[in-house]
């Protein structure tokens, strides 16, 4: 089974629904509204759904190793990203490991899982501080940064993903203007160029990312589910984030 927290797209969820055709009239039923939240209660709402139903399992059994596969590749390409970045002289051979502190979501809520963080915390979060989630897919990091942002209200939020879109945003219009392959926009000045075109400030109440640079004068968070999710982007982050890791991490 998937973990009590996991994420699911509507597309798997869609999946999901079909593997079992046969459901007598008394089983519990998902609420619309239950999959539309589209948070831990809806894994939660599948996966009591879904009990004991063995082709269920087994589809689960399969999506968990598919994305433990992708994961395993990302890993692979994330580490040949920071491989190129050190020899582009992007980042330094030698960085210090900042602590790392392993939190265990199995059969916790995301209360409980933003409660332990909190407390890790200490007292960091009323001075300041940056502190970065990582972990596999489906894991529910999604749903915990939601959470945390709802206890800690001074926080602000944001996704390397928005990075990589944005800098594939600027990468290929510039090889659009200039007729050029995309390799071409890739190239380590070219991509200190697109840099300094993205700006992390506080702009009005809020923190946000703007995008000001070859005709766009735009923030993240306004265009990440629709620009930033274009088909130039869409198609060339792949090619982009290989080549952009150190960029990104700086």
């Amino acid at each position: 089974k998937t973990p009590p927290d996991s994420d699911l797209t509507s597309d798997e969820v869609a999946k999901t629904s079909t593997v079992n055709m046969q459901k007598t009239e008394s089983k519990n039923t998902v609420k619309l509204a239950t999959l539309e939240l589209q948070n831990a209660e809806t894994s939660a709402a599948i996966i009591k759904f879904f009990d004991k139903d063995k082709k269920f399992e087994t589809y689960a059994r399969a999506t968990t190793e598919e994305i433990k596969q992708r994961d395993a590749e990302d890993g692979e390409k994330l580490k040949e990203g920071i491989d190129l970045a050190i020899g582009k002289g992007v980042l330094p051979k030698e960085m210090k490991e900042q602590k790392v502190i392993k939190v265990d979501v199995m059969g916790k809520t995301p209360d409980k899982v933003t409660d332990g963080i909190i407390k890790a915390l200490g007292d960091a979060p009323s001075k300041g501080c940056v502190m970065t989630l990582e972990g596999l897919s489906g894991t529910g990091k999604g749903t915990t940064v939601a959470m945390l942002k709802k206890k800690l209200p001074n926080a602000t939020t944001w996704s390397n993903g928005d990075i990589f879109r944005s800098i594939t945003l600027l990468a290929a219009k510039y090889a659009e203007v200039e007729k050029v392959e995309l390799k071409e926009s890739l190239k380590p000045e070219k991509l200190a160029e697109f840099m300094k075109m993205l700006k992390f400030d506080k702009f009005g109440d809020s923190f946000d990312v703007e995008i000001k640079g070859l005709g766009y004068h735009e923030m993240v968070s306004k265009v990440n589910k629709t620009l930033l999710k274009s088909k130039p982007v869409a198609t060339n982050i792949p090619t982009v984030a290989s080549k952009t890791q150190g960029e990104v991490i700086m």
